[in-house]
């Protein structure tokens, strides 16, 4: 592969689009650039995967299977948690994504599903798990460590 094709581990900059079902999940295409990390834990590895290879230039599409992109729904991943572990100033809501740093100081994002007194159901699912996606890229610029 040559230096103008995608490889692991590169930065590249891109335009693209996650869609499932006819719905833009995220649209970038008609903006500037992203710069995105190729590899696995900065991107899904299936949308790695499609990228590798792919030239300065080149517009690419890709159609993923359900779950293929993002994992299946994990009912695990589903957490009720006691209320008194949220900041009392801090406004939730049902749909609305949280923040949550692990001791280890990772984050997560959870989607609250449900809100009591006592407790908040949050889903730790990534929010496009289990669907079927269409990945749009364009490749703008290629950078990698020594050149």
């Amino acid at each position: 592969m040559s230096a103008d094709t995608v490889l692991l581990g590169d930065r590249v900059f891109c335009r693209y689009r996650l869609s499932s079902v006819g719905k833009a999940l995220v649209d970038s295409l008609d903006q500037a650039p992203e710069q995105v990390r190729v590899a696995p834990g900065e991107l899904a590895p299936a949308l790695v995967q499609c990228m590798l290879g792919l030239a300065v230039g080149q517009r690419a599409r890709f159609e993923l299977a359900a779950g293929e992109a993002f994992g299946p729904r994990q009912e695990a991943l589903i957490q009720c948690l006691p209320r008194a572990e949220f900041a009392p100033s801090q406004e939730l809501a049902v749909g609305h994504s949280a923040e949550f740093v692990l001791p280890n100081g990772e984050t997560l994002i959870g989607t609250l599903l449900a809100i009591d007194a006592d407790a908040v159901t949050v889903d730790f699912n990534h929010p496009f798990a289990e669907l079927p996606i269409v990945f749009e890229v364009e490749i703008v610029a290629i950078e990698r460590d020594g050149s």
